[in-house]
Formats: C-alpha cells, sequence, structure tokens
C-alpha cells in the first residue's frame, strides 16, 4: 500500500477524541499540523502517530441514567457475529470472569469475548450492566442517532438480522472525528474551511450539533471500504491497522 502510494502511513486511534477506540493507518498526501490538540509521535514499530486529544462529554453520548462502569474506553466496536458457539480462538477468552462470559453466551456469542467485561459496560442506578446499544454506538463514533437505520427496507426493521447489519456498518466504519480532524486540515490548506480545532471537531461531530463541517457533507463516503474521494484534492485511503 505505501510502496504503491509513495507514503507511509500516520497511525491514529480516536481514543483521546471519543469514548472509543479506533486505531487506523491513514495515507494522505497533505502535510498535517500540529497544535490545537494535535502532537505527532512515533509507535513501537517505528511508524508515525498522530496523538488526537479533546475533552468529550461522556452524558451527550449515553441514554439517560446510565454511566460507565470503568474510566476504560470502549474497546473498538466490532461486526456482529451471533453464532450457536464459539467461534475459532475467541478473542479474549483468558481476560473474563465467569459471570463476563455468562453475558457473552446471553448475547450468542455475537462479538469477541473481551467486549463483555465489566470494564466496557454501561450502568444503571440499580446496578444493571450492558453493552453501548445501536444508538449509542451510532453517536460515539460520529454519525447521527439512526443514521444506519434505512439499511434495511421499512417491512424488515426492528428484527435482529436489522439489528445486526446496522452493529457490523458500525463495526466497519471510520471515526468520524478523526476523519473531521484530517479533511479539516486539507480544507482549511485549499481555503474550503477556516482551520478547526480538535475541540470545534468534538462540538461539530457531537449528538444533536446542527452546525455540519460542510466540506463532509459535500463528498462522497465509503466507509465500509474505507475509500474517500475528494473532489479537487487526490485520494486519501483509510484501513485497519
Amino acid at each position: 500500500m505505501s510502496t504503491s502510494f509513495g507514503e507511509l502511513p500516520w497511525g491514529i486511534d480516536s481514543c483521546h477524541l471519543s469514548l472509543c477506540r479506533r486505531p487506523r493507518l491513514y495515507w494522505v498526501d497533505w502535510e498535517l499540523q500540529e497544535g490545537n490538540g494535535a502532537t505527532f509521535g512515533r509507535q513501537s514499530n517505528g511508524r508515525g502517530e498522530v496523538i488526537l486529544t479533546a475533552p468529550v462529554e461522556d452524558k451527550k453520548y449515553l441514554l439517560p441514567g446510565w454511566l460507565k462502569y470503568s474510566d476504560e474506553k470502549f474497546p473498538t466496536f466490532t461486526t456482529a457475529r451471533p453464532r450457536g458457539k464459539p467461534g475459532y480462538k475467541p478473542a479474549g477468552l483468558n481476560q473474563c470472569n465467569p459471570h463476563e462470559l455468562d453475558r457473552w453466551r446471553q448475547d450468542a456469542f455475537r462479538f469477541p469475548p473481551y467486549q463483555y467485561r465489566d470494564a466496557f459496560c454501561l450502568q444503571n442506578k440499580a446496578g444493571q450492566l450492558r453493552l453501548p446499544d445501536m444508538c449509542e454506538r451510532e453517536v460515539i463514533k460520529g454519525l447521527p442517532r439512526d443514521y444506519t437505520l434505512q439499511c434495511f427496507p421499512k417491512s424488515h426493521q426492528g428484527s435482529q438480522a436489522h439489528l445486526d447489519e446496522r452493529l457490523c456498518l458500525i463495526g466497519n466504519s471510520w471515526s468520524v472525528p478523526v476523519v473531521t480532524w484530517l479533511l479539516g486540515q486539507v480544507g482549511a490548506a485549499l481555503g474550503l474551511n477556516e482551520k478547526l480545532s480538535l475541540d470545534d471537531v468534538v462540538k461539530r461531530t457531537a449528538p444533536g450539533c446542527t452546525k455540519m463541517f460542510k466540506l463532509i457533507s459535500n463528498v462522497p463516503l465509503w466507509s465500509k471500504f474505507g475509500i474517500l474521494q475528494l473532489r479537487g484534492v487526490k485520494r486519501f485511503w483509510s484501513r485497519n491497522s
């Protein structure tokens, strides 16, 4: 990939800009600027890294009455793969306590076992624990609530298959705040938008914000395939790290 593109990728995780992790590699052909919460570093493998940091208010992204059980960030949201028995070598099996494995079984082994740890759950005043639901996952990733609702015809909406498809779409998507920052950088350089701080990015991608980032709203986005085409700008790729 790097040889074909002619540039090395930047590693960026959404963990300091969002309630969940989303480590990805991004190949860009424009110069990235430090400052306003963005710092550059180097990963253990020598690859360049961008650390994006801004305050995030948990309550904006969670349903009323629910709080994060711990201070740990939610792990990367994965695709939903329900089954009748565990898959081959399920990830994080040895990290889970028996009651966490029970939670995994009761959910048809839909996600890897580590996703069901108490530390990655939400808790209400009654002490009940649960994983983030569909709408919470959407807004945590920076998408509008119910953004994926129309992936099935109305006659099939509300089914378990519909929910699993929505979970898969979120599991395959980018972190919108990270992509917003990247596009904000090239947009400012081209005079398409004002320079955005990371505080601006978080505010504009938070639930209920009506001030949209015009550059993102004017370009086609195919998050499942990791390809973004900019009008008048060279191509930009993102894929799993």
